[in-house]
C-alpha cells in the first residue's frame, strides 16, 4: 500500500488510499469524512466515497471498514496529539494549529517518538 493522502477541507477530510494487486492492477479508495467538534470531543463520520472512479454512498464502504479501523489504530498517537491541542481550524488545504496542549500526557506522547 502506498502512503495515504489526506486532503483537508473546511469541515472535513478526503482520505485516499492506493494499493497494487500483483504489481499490475492499481486499486483506489477515496473516503470523504466529516469532522465535528462537540464541546471537547471530536467525532469523525464517513459521508461517502469512491472505489476508483465509482462513487458510492456510505453504506457501500462497509467492506473497507477493517482497513480504515486498522489505519486509525496505527495513527492513534498522531490523532490523539492533534485533537489534544486547544485550537484547531481546518480550512481548504490548511490545518491551523494552536500548539498549546490541553494535558501533559498528549504532549509527552509526541515528544517520546
Amino acid at each position: 500500500m502506498e502512503a495515504p493522502e489526506v486532503d483537508l477541507r473546511e469541515g472535513g477530510v478526503v482520505l485516499r488510499l492506493r494499493w497494487r494487486l500483483a504489481e499490475v492492477h492499481v486499486c483506489d479508495l477515496t473516503v470523504n469524512l466529516r469532522l465535528k467538534r462537540e464541546e471537547s470531543e471530536f467525532h469523525c463520520e464517513i459521508v461517502d466515497g469512491a472505489y476508483g472512479r465509482l462513487k458510492v454512498p456510505r453504506g457501500l464502504l462497509h467492506p473497507a471498514k477493517a482497513v480504515l479501523s486498522h489505519l486509525a489504530d496505527v495513527l492513534r498517537p498522531e490523532i490523539d496529539a492533534l485533537f489534544a491541542m486547544n485550537q484547531i481550524q481546518i480550512v481548504d488545504d490548511q490545518l491551523l494549529l494552536d500548539p498549546r496542549f490541553l494535558d501533559s500526557a498528549a504532549q509527552a506522547a509526541t515528544t517520546n517518538r
